[in-house]
């Protein structure tokens, strides 16, 4: 299948070192609240530690987002099978809808994988990537209280090494990325830009894709894939990787995965991006992601397929909304018609841990009528 490639021409924005700095620029913000203006919350307005987003809980807790499946009927058809292929795994064909619901894109997201259900597990299952807890992935079931009744690891889920970002599709495939945890020994980075796909059905995990990268890795920057986003309504994922990127070149790209073959079908070129997720806003399908060298949101449109189309739009600045003032959006969180959910935290391209741990959700309530977002509260999350 052929690639199509997208240049962001964004020469300001390249310019920017792969670190902790303050925006020294003017940028254009439609959100219409200030970190002055917005009322900040000592705790979260969801019940903790879990928050319900499209279907869906996931926990905004100990780091890394911890995804609970919804009860219900059991989809088994999951299309393919599992595969050592580092290329590339085919995936079962998707019919791409004419015309899209405004709001959230993971309405067919949240049910158990067939594997899982064969071991036994409920409805309150989460994925687990937690460095301080597992290597890899493992599954852990909690009782009402949130205390863990059991896991499961199969062994397959370590060959990866630590693992973070993580989505899944309508079927119950779940894909993960690597990300390198206190030094590279787990995670070389050569294989940081490896998505790798956990088989719904089957629950073995192999690589999915080795996503191409511009530049060989450097010493400036030990990372590679940095989010991931599934869009229901095009069958595709989303990758967004900085592998290559050095303090004075921004040479990350954002991926849509086609998940019908399994392969790239289009690229965005020069983007540094953090975590990232579609919308289908009042003017179309757009993909939202947060800047690795700003603090900022940004957005491209998306096409009828879910390909890049269009140049790239800034939506607003959470520069000092967080603990430093400059963090970066690790997770963004869509939520019917009208929700964002964005979970900062401080990043600087290395492994160097901050000495400030605390994370901050940020939460946003879309305008319909203007197509902008308006902050309207700011909490704690725990690290």
């Amino acid at each position: 299948m052929s690639k199509r490639r997208q240049k962001n021409n964004k020469s300001a924005a390249q310019s920017q070192p792969p670190q902790s700095t303050k925006r020294s620029t003017t940028t254009t913000v439609t959100s219409s609240a200030s970190a002055k203006s917005v009322r900040k919350s000592s705790k979260s307005p969801y019940p903790s530690p879990a928050v319900l987003i499209g279907g869906v809980i996931v926990a905004l807790v100990s780091g890394l987002a911890l995804v609970f499946w919804r009860a219900g009927s059991i989809n088994t058809n999951s299309g393919g099978s599992s595969s050592a292929n580092i290329t590339a795994t085919a995936i079962a064909a998707f019919a791409t809808p004419v015309a899209y619901t405004e709001g959230d894109v993971r309405y067919c997201t949240g049910v158990m994988p067939p594997f899982a259900k064969a071991l036994g597990f409920n409805a309150n299952v989460l994925v687990d990537t937690r460095a301080r807890v597992v290597k890899g992935v493992q599954l852990i079931e909690v009782d009402q209280s949130g205390k863990t009744t059991r896991s499961y690891q199969h062994p397959s889920w370590t060959m990866a090494g630590y693992l973070g970002p993580q989505v899944t599709d309508r079927f119950g495939n779940i894909y993960l990325t690597p990300v390198p945890f206190i030094n590279l020994l787990d995670n070389p980075v050569e294989k940081a830009n490896i998505i790798y796909r956990i088989d719904a059905n089957t629950g073995e995990m192999s690589p999915l894709v080795d996503l191409p990268a511009v530049a060989a890795p450097s010493l400036d920057n030990v990372y590679g894939l940095l989010g991931l986003a599934y869009d229901c309504d095009t069958n595709s994922l989303y990758a967004s990787s900085v592998l290559g990127s050095t303090r004075d070149q921004q040479l990350g790209r954002l991926f849509r995965i086609d998940l019908k073959t399994g392969q790239v079908a289009s690229i965005l070129e020069g983007v540094d991006a953090f975590g990232l997720n579609v919308f289908n806003s009042a003017r179309g399908k757009r993909l939202y992601f947060g800047r690795a060298r700003v603090a900022e949101i940004n957005s491209v449109s998306l096409d009828a397929n879910g390909d890049f189309s269009g140049e790239l739009r800034t939506e607003f600045s959470i520069a000092d909304l967080g603990v430093s003032g400059d963090e970066r959006a690790r997770v963004l969180n869509f939520s019917g018609r009208d929700q964002l959910v964005i979970q900062i935290k401080q990043f600087a391209f290395n492994l160097v841990a901050p000495t400030e741990s605390l994370q901050t959700a940020l939460e946003y309530r879309y305008d319909s009528a203007a197509d902008t977002w308006h902050l309207v509260n700011a909490y704690p999350v725990d690290s």
